[in-house]
């Protein structure tokens, strides 16, 4: 556990829902302020939690909802079905196969997924899979990246750096969000070179 290190133990389960999730959902607090009811408290103070509350209140589409890194499988033992997600990049790794004998098997690693599988998938970036105990799947793409927003916006130089500057500096400091020590790696190039430097701006 990064974020609630006590508590935050996996896989974490409600009511009936069971969770395991590789990654950091870095806007899980605001997610607790604007988007569930007041019953939902996060019990454990894991930045994860909230996945579950979200679940239950709006079903799978919440996961456009979420800002961070994951890949997770969530098993809701109410409708005996499987929700599989993986963030809009990509960072966390996340695999499926078709089990030999029969149902589907995911990993984040493609080692535990060779032997037992007939064939092994790459589970692509901003998309969410649900399934039954009948396997009939769902495949939707949540996410799609815009690339030409620079382009569209006809922005100027000034602005676009300002821009970026801003997005970098929001970027890392959402990251610095954990309940355990924490270290930048420098290789002393640019880019390593620019989060160490915000890194240091930010905890003053």
């Amino acid at each position: 556990s990064i974020v609630g290190v006590e508590k935050g133990s996996q896989p974490l389960i409600h009511d009936n829902i069971v969770l395991s999730v590789n990654g950091e959902i870095y806007n899980h607090r605001e997610l607790f302020e604007t988007k569930l009811d007041d019953k939902y408290e996060n019990i454990s103070g894991s930045d994860c939690e909230v996945i579950i509350y979200l679940y239950k209140k709006y079903g799978p589409g919440f996961v456009k909802m979420l800002d961070g890194i994951f890949s997770f499988v969530l098993y809701d033992g109410n409708t005996n079905k499987v929700l599989i997600a993986r963030d809009p990049i990509g960072v966390t790794p996340l695999y499926y196969g078709y089990l030999k004998q029969g149902g589907i098997g995911v990993s984040s690693e493609l080692k535990a997924l060779h032997d037992v599988c007939n064939n092994v998938h790459v589970f692509n970036p901003g998309f969410y899979m649900t399934f039954d105990t009948e396997l009939r799947i769902d495949n939707v793409r949540y996410y799609t990246p815009n690339w030409s927003y620079a382009l569209i916006n006809n922005n100027s130089e000034e602005l676009l750096c300002y821009k970026l500057r801003d997005m970098l500096t929001k970027s890392v400091d959402k990251r610095l969000m954990c309940d355990v020590p924490f270290g930048v790696l420098l290789s002393g190039g640019l880019d390593s070179s620019l989060v160490a430097s915000i890194t240091s701006r930010l905890l003053k």
